[in-house]
């Protein structure tokens, strides 16, 4: 590892960046690098909009992947090289704004109900019923599921910041029927090595498995909708089925009925 990378690492650690956050903003200075054959510091602004032009033309990548890669260059031009940002005038491209798709409680329900593993079926249900991202709850603890208060402790989530989100009467119930037949010992969801969390680079696996799975599941209960699954549609639908609720208790306490 150069001393340049050091000191980048160094900051984004002290600034306290997640550690998926400083991979992902190395790899893609790796990636210029290897471009052209230098080192990111020696790069001229002329050839990292050329780059930039290269990704979107050939390889036709994301305006997000744009973003993450003008974000991870900044940091290094401006925080660890210390030279002036506007000397490079670099504009952002302007993402895309597309709707996720969000299934309905019944689409969701039958899903669950179909899924014959009791781990895949403990997972979604999970994801569903408290909006947890598959980050989140792959780093999930057994000790995090407080059964007293009825609630779940969320640790370093989106932004490096935790919560606490409710507990229903039905999750803790399948929760006690999956740790009564996988017995977990740390982690709830335990990866390839028994008491360990599962890792980054093994983590496709059984993901890949469960959204294989639920590829299925949506073709046995296809309606109109035509999307592919990902574990972004549970966590999404559960969003937006928290703010239907959210409305029908206003209005039912507007109406007087409650």
């Amino acid at each position: 590892m150069t001393e340049l990378r050091k000191e980048y690492i160094s900051y984004m650690r002290y600034r306290n960046y997640s550690p998926r956050t400083i991979k992902n903003y190395c790899n893609t200075l790796i990636q210029l690098s290897k471009y052209y054959h230098l080192s990111p510091d020696k790069i001229t602004r002329e050839q990292f909009k050329e780059y930039l032009y290269y990704l979107v033309e050939e390889k036709q990548v994301s305006a997000v992947f744009l973003n993450l890669l003008i974000s991870a260059y900044k940091i290094l031009i401006v925080e660890v090289l210390r030279r002036e940002w506007e000397d490079f005038n670099i504009r952002r491209p302007s993402r895309s704004m597309k709707l996720p798709v969000v299934l309905s409680q019944k689409e969701v329900k039958r899903i669950i109900e179909i899924t014959p593993n009791l781990k895949h079926r403990a997972f979604i249900s999970l994801i569903y019923s408290c909006g947890l991202r598959l980050e989140e709850l792959c780093n999930l603890k057994v000790a995090d599921i407080d059964s007293d208060r009825m609630q779940i402790h969320i640790r370093s989530g989106k932004g490096n910041k935790d919560r606490y989100v409710m507990l229903s009467e039905k999750i803790l119930l399948l929760l006690r029927e999956y740790w009564k037949r996988y017995r977990p010992k740390e982690y709830l969801f335990e990866g390839v090595v028994r008491g360990k969390a599962i890792s980054r680079r093994l983590r496709f696996i059984p993901i890949c498995r469960l959204r294989q799975l639920l590829s299925k599941v949506l073709l046995m209960i296809w309606t109109c909708k035509k999307y592919g699954y990902k574990s972004d549609s549970i966590h999404f639908s559960a969003s937006w089925g928290c703010v239907q609720a959210r409305k029908q208790f206003i209005r039912c306490s507007t109406q007087g009925h409650i």
